[in-house]
Parts: structure tokens; sequence; C-alpha cells
């Protein structure tokens, strides 16, 4: 069992970017709520760790989020003391995370973008093509170029 928990850890680490000599580190959850709260952790952490690094400010961490989203979601901004940036969807955005307004709240204080794989709203899943690449990585978003102006 512990093999294979070890496997998914590892395969999981590689879609979201795990660099060579890093040691992905990883636990299974029993539910999404568990999950998001680990996962919404684990980026500030890295963040953190970013910004003790450059000898930045780390007190004003915030994460991006649709309107449609999970209240799970809401719930780890709120328990973990991270500025929940909540975006409107619409009609124009076929009620999912419009990339505009996504590109317009990033800034060096942005731990992260929470997607949504199936919207409830609509069934819908989040366009986040519009940041091939983007995850959370040394405490900032990374696009493909690993400089997060490209977002903005």
């Amino acid at each position: 069992m512990m093999a294979m928990h070890a496997r998914c850890v590892s395969i999981i680490s590689h879609l979201w970017g795990v660099q060579k000599g890093e040691t992905a580190i990883g636990s299974a959850t029993t539910g999404s709520s568990e999950a998001i709260h680990l996962g919404g952790l684990a980026m500030k952490r890295r963040w953190q760790e970013k910004r003790d690094q450059d000898g930045k400010d780390k007190s004003k961490p915030n994460i991006i989020m649709g309107s449609n989203a999970q209240v799970a979601l809401e719930k780890f901004a709120r328990y973990f003391e991270v500025e929940a940036r909540i975006l409107d969807v619409s009609e124009k955005s076929l009620y999912r995370l419009d990339p505009e307004l996504v590109k317009q709240n990033i800034d060096e204080n942005t731990i992260g973008v929470f997607v949504i794989m199936g919207s409830t709203y609509t069934v819908r899943i989040s366009d986040f093509a519009f940041v091939p690449h983007c995850q959370p990585s040394a405490g900032s978003l990374r696009a493909s170029s690993g400089n997060i102006e490209d977002l903005r």
C-alpha cells in the first residue's frame, strides 16, 4: 500500500512540475476539502520560503479563485489567513474563471490560482489553458517562461 502511495505522489508531483533534485512530499486524503486545504497550505509555505529567501514581506498572501468555486476553497483562505481574491464569473466567460480578470489580479503576493475542473453551476471546466504550465513554484506562480510578469 505504501509503495502505491509513493508512486501516486511521484506521478502527481511530476504533473505539478517538481524540479530535478527536489523531493516531493505528499499525503493521501479522505476527501476533496482536505486535499484543497493541504494543497493550498503547501502553496502558501512555498511562497513564504521564497519571500524569506528574497528578504521580502510575507504578511499578505492572496489566492485567486472564481465565484463559482467550492466553499472549501474559501474556507482554505479563511482558515490559513490568505486573502481570497474571488473573481466574478459571467456570461462573457461562460460562467468560468475569466483569464483577463486573473491577469489583472495576480501580483507578487499571489500564492496560486484555484481552477475548477467542472463547475457545479454549468459543469464546464475552467479555461486554464491561458496560463500554460501555471503552477505554484518556489513561492510564486510560474508560467512557461518562469516569469509571473507573463501573466499580466
